[in-house]
């Protein structure tokens, strides 16, 4: 299928007011904000998109941690060159997620073996199964093909409808920044997971309290708690970003016309 120009009107990214034919010094007559401002070339894109590179992507990721606003307030809407940060980002996510199980499955599940004497020579013995490996793969399994969908059937059918209308190209780049907060969502507990497999001991643990049983429970609610706050943050970050970003203008240079974007449908998706 060719590639066509979809028209989609220059407009004020503060209101959506059509800011056609309007030069740059004069002044929205709905908010009063610069037309300058609006123009998508003048954002100056997060670190990635000025230089794609391992240090660029590091900077990216400390910027949507520390800084958000700012980052959804630079951020050029350009989903050409977005898309694919999108899904490599969740990608990475998904390894990440799937690591556990890769160590368990190599080197051994470490369960943990808790005896108790119980009286003469008989014992008792708990095993405490980890089941959080297969537990993350089962999850972003299906909750990051989950997002795809969503990211771009938003795209497609919902942004457009809006009213007013929100550029399709705005909800991929948004979801692009987003996507840094799956991919922590997704290490962090994979991470916390790692340390309770390397500190777990191979021998049977001699019980006579709860305090093994409860130090357990801590390391296995750790990994389950920071990718629950993980997705909540993720969920935050993507309505900042659609409140900041709501109607900014598309950017894609040498592809149309300045207030145009290309795309492979009518809907620009």
């Amino acid at each position: 299928m060719g590639l066509t120009v979809t028209l989609w009107p220059f407009r004020c990214q503060r209101c959506a007011y059509e800011l056609a034919a309007t030069p740059d010094v004069a002044l929205c007559p709905e908010c009063g904000a610069t037309v300058a401002e609006s123009r998508p070339e003048t954002r100056p894109g997060i670190p990635w998109q000025r230089g794609p590179s391992l240090g660029s992507w590091c900077r990216t990721l400390v910027d949507v941690l520390v800084r958000p606003r700012t980052t959804y307030a630079s951020l050029r809407i350009d989903r050409r060159a977005l898309r694919p940060l999108l899904v490599g980002n969740l990608a990475l996510a998904w390894l990440c997620a799937i690591l556990p199980a890769c160590i368990s499955g190599v080197f051994g599940q470490h369960n943990v073996r808790i005896e108790f004497p119980t009286g003469g020579a008989f014992w008792s013995a708990t095993i405490l199964y980890d089941g959080l490996p297969s537990t993350l793969v089962f999850v972003s399994s299906l909750l990051i093909p989950l997002l795809v969908v969503v990211t771009f059937a938003a795209a497609r059918w919902y942004a457009p409808r809006r009213s007013p209308p929100t550029a399709p190209d705005v909800v991929v780049a948004n979801a692009a920044v987003a996507s840094f907060a799956v991919v922590v969502s997704m290490a962090a507990p994979a991470c916390l997971w790692l340390a309770r497999y390397l500190f777990t001991p191979s021998t049977p643990m001699i019980g006579g309290s709860d305090v093994i049983v409860l130090w357990w429970n801590i390391a296995m609610a750790g990994p389950i708690l920071a990718f629950l706050v993980g997705m909540v943050w993720t969920a935050i970050l993507d309505t900042l970003g659609g409140r900041i970003n709501r109607f900014a203008n598309p950017f894609n240079e040498g592809s149309a016309p300045h207030g145009q974007f290309s795309s492979h449908d009518p809907q620009g998706t």
